[in-house]
């Protein structure tokens, strides 16, 4: 274990203060202001860079999601003794434990909250037990009541408090204050310095504890809801059985629980696995295939639920429908800003059924990046093309390449560049257009560091997308204020032009993951994300999350499409990104308001190049968008020229849109037919 070792300074921040409501969010510090503050908190700043640092290096040591909890028998501070699994874990009892130290701020906060005290009181009995354990190994009993560098944490508090020795940091891998470990009945413990959903923010009611037991544990405590926990495995043998012994589970499955109020998704975590609280009534739960490769054999499945206190184990499976890789790649791209270094994200997978072996994934940057360093191994470099060696994929497995470039120092501002990835090698049997992925972005100098933007970008908010197609969005953050933020949540709330269902994140800076509720929101949570301010690292203090969604099936010319999103940063009040606005039009249908952009397009019917001549030429950027008939974007490209050659050889046979963009919102769309 790595300590900082300045005495009762063994410094473990609180980074997990994730949130799941906008009240949550607006609660405000709960600090004893009796205690002499003034001293933690020059310490706290001399010391804050220096820890910050050496917090990615102490979470490399500490990297499980589920373990088996070490066993411990420690006396509590009324003498008490408490066995951890001979007094509650082989008694069937789930084990909440909040680890802290009484000279931490954060965790005078979390106490002040009175959730714990609130859960101790109502659901500590049968089936659950909370303990707070103060583990800093140099604090005496006598501290834990207050006076000189040390908080009252023990006044007013009744759930059992144990000063813990030096050994139950290691035990139990502790890397920041206040830590928060879930044990259940079987020993199998998950731990808030990888699970992002399970820092102490999370627990705005004693609930919403009850709940995290249930979800991780399948403990059922709350007295008014049922629980449904779903497993979504790989159904190998086609008999749409489990088998626990021969078939794996499937992460990162939506699961879709669906009732009289509405439908809750949620994905499966590391062991397959999506637990959900519901009321009486009857409720279908399916499991949503990723793609074509894959079919789901017995789903829906309806569970019923005539009374509460109870829960319905659901067994999903997903089998291969197809023997192929899938092999996908994203690029993210959030800002590039002129004569400084800019990161790039770029995220590939295979989704496919079958491992990929040799795997190889390529890099074009546009001719103003130099390209600085990367995360990954780089096998070579040729001009702006930068070649990568994946090597074996395995089916589900994915992995993230982030890219510093610096833009040229004289480039002009607004100038736009574009980074291209490929992955490969690809099979016949690939489904979509996934294999590539291209996102271009202006050259900036100051910018607004919170906003949401769609893609490809127009130059402005407002878009004119054809019928049954896909969006993109990209939002964006910064912080921007004077310290460091510990964790960051994303709250957008969709139209319902738009199809859940088929919502795809792509890309993100950071680890997150999302939630669908009932209400239509989305949620992004960046739990102990520990985003610094951009005064201590400019281009550390950028983040952002990227996804796709399509729209509703019948939308007609007009129709709008608005979507902006609320980031919130800690506990400080939301901040609200600019408003996208998405118009329908399909091109064809007469529409008096629309300023048309002149092209012509020969030859049509074309077999393997496509030419595209402008009416007119200025500066201003022209983008033009292949799109199948489904609307789905299948080629971007920038013309600088009046007459340009577009390659269109991959196409199959069929019949395509080209839809030409300037940087006013200008546009045109035109079909052609390509036919060999």
């Amino acid at each position: 274990m790595l300590y900082v070792n300045t005495r009762r300074y063994v410094q473990r921040f609180d980074l997990s203060k994730h949130y799941t409501s906008i009240e949550a969010l607006k609660k405000p510090f709960l600090v004893n202001l009796e205690t002499p503050f003034n001293h933690y908190y020059n310490i706290y700043h001399t010391m804050k860079n220096y820890l910050l640092l050496l917090f990615a290096f102490i979470l490399s040591f500490t990297g499980y999601t589920q373990s088996q909890a070490p066993d411990f028998t420690m006396d509590d501070l009324n003498g008490n003794t408490h066995s951890l699994y001979a007094d509650y874990l082989d008694q069937g009892k789930t084990v909440f434990i909040s680890i802290g130290a009484a000279w931490n701020i954060w965790d005078t906060t979390w106490i002040g909250t009175g959730v714990m005290n609130d859960f101790h009181a109502t659901y500590v009995g049968n089936d659950a037990v909370l303990l707070f354990i103060e583990a800093d190994p140099f604090t005496e009993d006598m501290d834990l009541y207050g006076g000189g560098q040390y908080f009252d944490i023990v006044t007013g508090n009744d759930y059992p408090i144990i000063n813990a020795p030096g050994s139950f940091v290691d035990d139990y891998e502790v890397a920041f204050y206040p830590s928060i470990r879930v044990i259940c009945p079987d020993g199998s413990m998950y731990s808030d310095a990888v699970e992002q959903d399970m820092g102490w923010g999370a627990y705005e009611t004693s609930d919403d504890i009850a709940l995290k037991m249930f979800e991780k544990c399948g403990t059922l405590l709350l007295d008014n809801t049922n629980g449904i926990v779903t497993t979504v495995f790989q159904d190998d043998n086609a008999d749409c059985i489990y088998d626990a012994s021969v078939e794996s589970y499937m992460p990162d499955i939506a699961v879709e629980v669906s009732g009289a109020n509405g439908t809750i998704t949620r994905y499966t975590n590391d062991a397959g696995i999506s637990n959900t609280i519901v009321p009486t009534g009857t409720f279908d739960v399916s499991a949503i295939a990723p793609n074509s490769l894959w079919n789901t054999c017995n789903s829906p499945q309806t569970v019923i639920f005539p009374n509460v206190g109870d829960i319905e184990e659901v067994n999903l499976g997903i089998e291969p429908e197809i023997e192929c890789t899938l092999l996908s790649t994203t690029v993210g791209c959030p800002w590039l800003r002129r004569c400084f270094e800019s990161n790039i994200y770029i995220e590939f997978c295979n989704e496919g059924t079958e491992a990929s072996t040799s795997t190889l994934l390529d890099v074009i940057l546009d001719e103003h990046l130099e390209y600085i360093s990367a995360n990954y191994p780089l096998l070579g470099q040729n001009g702006q093309t930068l070649t990568f060696d994946i090597g074996t994929l395995n089916p589900w497995e994915c992995g993230k390449i982030v890219l510093v470039v610096v833009p040229d120092c004289d480039v002009d501002l607004g100038t736009l560049q574009c980074i291209q990835s490929f992955i490969y090698p690809t099979e016949d049997c690939d489904t979509g257009d996934f294999h590539s992925d291209r996102q271009c972005s202006e050259i900036v100098g100051a910018y607004d560091p919170n906003d949401k933007r769609a893609f490809p970008l127009s130059g402005s908010d407002e878009y004119r997308i054809l019928p049954d197609a896909t969006i993109r969005y990209m939002i964006r953050f910064q912080n921007s204020g004077t310290d460091t933020a510990f964790n960051i949540v994303i709250l957008d709330e969709i139209s319902e032009n738009m199809n859940l269902s088929t919502f795809r994140k792509i890309s993100s800076s950071h680890d997150c993951y999302a939630e669908i509720n009932e209400d239509r929101e989305l949620r992004f949570f960046f739990d102990n994300i520990m985003l610094p301010d951009s005064n201590v690292n400019l281009i550390g203090s950028n983040g952002f999350v990227s996804f796709t969604m399509s729209m509703v099936d019948g939308l007609v010319n007009d129709d709008v499409i608005t979507n902006e999103a609320d980031i919130f940063f800690d506990f400080n009040d939301p901040i609200r990104t600019n408003t996208t606005t998405h118009i329908v039009d399909d091109g064809i249908s007469s529409t008096d308001d629309i300023e048309l952009y002149d092209f012509r397009i020969s030859p049509n019917p074309v077999a393997n190049t496509l030419i595209v001549e402008l009416e007119k030429q200025d500066e201003i950027m022209v983008n033009a968008q292949i799109l199948g008939i489904d609307g789905r974007q299948l080629r971007e490209v920038e013309l600088d020229t009046r007459q340009s050659k577009l390659d269109v050889s991959q196409l199959s046979n069929g019949i395509y849109f080209i839809k030409i963009s300037d940087r006013e919102g200008t546009n045109t769309i035109k079909k052609f037919i390509v036919q060999r």
